[in-house]
């Protein structure tokens, strides 16, 4: 049961060993086809184990996929000298490739609640298409190029960059 967050809110967790409809994580665009999961666990079920993290039912873990089979918790407090491995409740994690806010609101053993501020939203690229010179030509000296550039966000530049092979520009 995971809640793909397409707008700023609040969203309630509840543990991910429980068992209904309601969501247990939160997916949070980052790129892409790159996403930040928020999930709640409390110990039932399998997780009634000990566990080698003493705080991994205090609050939100954040973790990213690195391949289908595989994901990555995320230190949700990078710059803080806490040895935390959840987001805790008044805590913030501010995600750098997208400038996305979480916060931990409150928690219950029952469920946990998240205020997310979404950064970036736009993760298709921009259309662009070459005008001039006409695609294949060959070209000598000093050339201009054109483009057109198209975005729903809109364009604030555009750059080119010449490649150049070995002996180019002697």
């Amino acid at each position: 049961n995971i809640q793909t967050v397409k707008q700023n809110g609040t969203y309630a967790l509840e543990p991910i060993e429980t068992k209904s409809a309601n969501p247990k994580a939160l997916k949070i665009q980052r790129g892409a086809f790159d996403y930040l999961y928020a999930e709640y666990r409390q110990p039932i079920g399998y997780d009634a184990q000990d566990s080698p993290f003493s705080n991994i039912y205090e609050g939100a873990l954040l973790h990213i996929l690195l391949s289908p089979e595989k994901s990555a918790l995320v230190d949700p407090t990078p710059d803080g000298d806490n040895n935390t491995i959840t987001l805790t409740e008044g805590s913030t994690f501010v995600d750098p490739a997208t400038a996305t806010r979480i916060s931990l609101f409150s928690r219950t053993s029952s469920s946990l609640i998240l205020d997310v501020s979404l950064g970036k939203t736009d993760f298709i690229p921009p259309t662009v298409t070459i005008t001039s010179p006409p695609p294949d030509s060959s070209v000598s000296g000093v050339v201009q190029v054109l483009a057109e550039a198209t975005d729903s966000s809109g364009i604030q530049k555009v750059e080119f960059y010449v490649n150049c092979s070995p002996g180019c520009g002697d």
